[in-house]
């Protein structure tokens, strides 16, 4: 696996133009957690402000469409937390 920074990773993610991708990632309470979506979908979406990012824009989170079965839906995750990303059919490892 190759390490990359964690602004290099968010490039990766910005730049997937619709593709599934997977991250790895700590959980608030210290869990670690798999998940594979997708970013920019809109289908699902009922109106209003995205919270993710927090009310000032401040929080360094990411959203996703996740594609799995009953966990299918809007989730999101924290940059600072993110551990790995799996995208284009390669496996990174994040550092930072």
């Amino acid at each position: 696996m190759k390490h990359i920074g964690k602004q290099e990773a968010l490039t990766k993610i910005n730049s997937s133009n619709g593709r599934v991708f997977g991250v790895v990632f700590e959980k608030a309470d210290g869990t670690m957690r798999k998940m594979s979506g997708r970013i920019d979908v809109t289908k699902h979406l009922k109106g209003g402000v995205a919270t993710y990012k927090g009310k000032d824009g401040s929080k360094q989170n990411v959203g996703l469409y996740e594609m799995a079965g009953t966990k299918s839906g809007y989730k999101c995750f924290s940059l600072d937390r993110l551990k790995e990303i799996h995208i284009d059919h390669e496996e990174y490892v994040v550092e930072g």
